[in-house]
């Protein structure tokens, strides 16, 4: 009777044992890089590791400090409660019972204030049976002027050209290396992408630039002198993406590169800046000019897929026409500096 009783209340113990197995928190951020201005989302997941026995009173918190983020809402929840304060950034989730083997999550988004490197982690996620562990995320903010996709748009071509400057900040490479100092490391290819005001592709291109090199492209001259639907529009949306020519920038050639961007090739470290030039008529002086840098903006998926997707089609064609022409060397038009 006593050695089926230590049997029993080992049973017992083993179960009980088993109640107590931590809850797990997970954590994401999608996307982990973006700049300045842009959303991410923020994913937390708790999870139960007991196969049969479920886990009450779950709660865990973070904190998103109101100085480097903007709270834009919560997302998609199968957990219970999540509740954020404005002031001071604390997100709470609390789900009251989550059973055996099943996880629960809620995605809240944010939009980004400040550049920086965020390093976040929540509290360890607790329960009535069991305290588990933290969780850790990491988010790169780069400053809005330096982030691989920028969009600008040159309205009214008919009166004056507009010239797009790019150069490399050498954010990607030393700039000391290049010419005389061994092999090239950061380079990037500026993939460009220009659109007609009905949201057609009507040409694409990519240029080499060079850490601390200068390039130009004239939206006439170059984006619009041979669409692909053979009509010059009235004004264009352009789009640029900088990706790494070849590993680490040791490529010296970007062909087609604008076809088969990625978001593993994606780079920091280009400065695109537009001048537009207006015919002022017979009064003096004869031009006035325009100058504003391309806007930083975040590269959703769709649209990545959507640009090279196209891009690709119109060098597929092989007949020459959406192909834009390289970039030349210098800039033109530029009244200010970078």
């Amino acid at each position: 009777m006593i050695r089926r009783n230590a049997v029993l209340l080992g049973v017992i113990w083993a179960q009980v044992a088993l109640a107590q197995l931590a809850p797990t928190i997970t954590k994401s951020f999608n996307p982990a890089a973006i700049s300045v201005g842009g959303t991410t989302a923020v994913t937390l997941t708790i999870g139960n590791p007991n196969p049969a026995t479920a886990l009450t009173n779950l709660s865990v918190s973070d904190v998103f400090p109101p100085a480097s983020f903007q709270f834009n809402g919560f997302g998609t929840t199968t957990c219970g409660v999540g509740t954020l304060q404005n002031a001071t950034g604390l997100l709470t989730v609390t789900q009251g019972t989550l059973a055996g083997g099943a996880s629960c999550f809620l995605t809240i988004f944010f939009r980004a204030l400040t550049p920086g490197t965020f390093v976040d982690t929540t509290t360890a996620v607790t329960s009535t049976q069991a305290t588990g562990g933290t969780a850790t995320a990491t988010l790169v903010v780069t400053a809005a002027f330096d982030t691989a996709f920028q969009v600008s748009s040159a309205a009214n071509l008919a009166l004056g050209e507009s010239f797009i400057d790019i150069t490399n900040d050498g954010a990607t490479g030393a700039p000391l290396l290049g010419p005389g100092f061994g092999g090239a490391v950061g380079n990037i290819c500026a993939n460009v992408y220009a659109f007609s005001p009905d949201e057609q592709l009507i040409s694409c291109c990519s240029c080499l630039v060079t850490p601390n090199g200068l390039a130009n492209l004239g939206v006439i001259r170059d984006l619009t002198s041979k669409t692909l639907t053979g009509v010059i529009p009235t004004s264009v949306v352009v789009k640029l993406l900088a990706t790494s020519a070849g590993a680490n920038g040791a490529g010296t050639s970007c062909t087609n590169s604008a076809a088969t961007a990625t978001t593993a090739t994606m780079v920091p470290g280009m400065l695109a800046w537009q001048t537009t030039t207006h015919n002022a008529g017979t009064t003096l002086p004869a031009f006035s000019v325009t100058e504003k840098p391309f806007r930083p903006a975040t590269l959703s998926a769709g649209e990545l897929a959507s640009i090279t997707g196209r891009c690709a089609a119109i060098i597929g064609n092989g007949s020459g026409f959406g192909i834009c022409r390289s970039c030349q060397a210098g800039a033109l038009g530029a009244a200010k500096a970078f």
